[in-house]
């Protein structure tokens, strides 16, 4: 989501990693923008890797099993996009069975033309 999501101002509000909000009733998640729903290729990305945070997560691997670095959270709240990107690219490179990962190149390249990044 850091890749494609760069409002900063949202990010500001309600993108924190982890952020919600306490209220009377309980509490209020802060969850990502929905702008992964704007195109086939985003909503197929976001699913196959909720897949994979859901894989992870019952093997009990680390934040640096997962995308090469630690501060996960650090990423996101600053929004570094380039480093986003590279913890994506570490993913691709492990290979599951049902990783198809033909939908994140058009979702790379289309967010890369979009921000007129390298």
């Amino acid at each position: 989501m850091t890749f494609v999501d760069r409002d900063p101002l949202r990010r500001e509000l309600y993108g924190k990693a982890g952020a919600f909000r306490p209220k009377p009733y309980g509490v209020e998640y802060r969850t990502p923008s929905n702008v992964w729903i704007k195109n086939k290729d985003m909503r197929e990305c976001i699913w196959l890797l909720v897949q994979m945070a859901i894989t992870y997560q019952m093997q009990h691997k680390t934040q640096i099993d997962i995308c090469g670095f630690e501060n996960v959270q650090k990423v996101i709240d600053e929004g570094n996009h380039q480093e986003a990107l590279k913890g994506l690219y570490y993913l691709l490179r492990l290979k599951y069975y049902w990783l198809e990962p033909s939908c994140f190149g058009r979702v790379i390249a289309k967010t890369k033309e979009e921000y007129g990044d390298a």
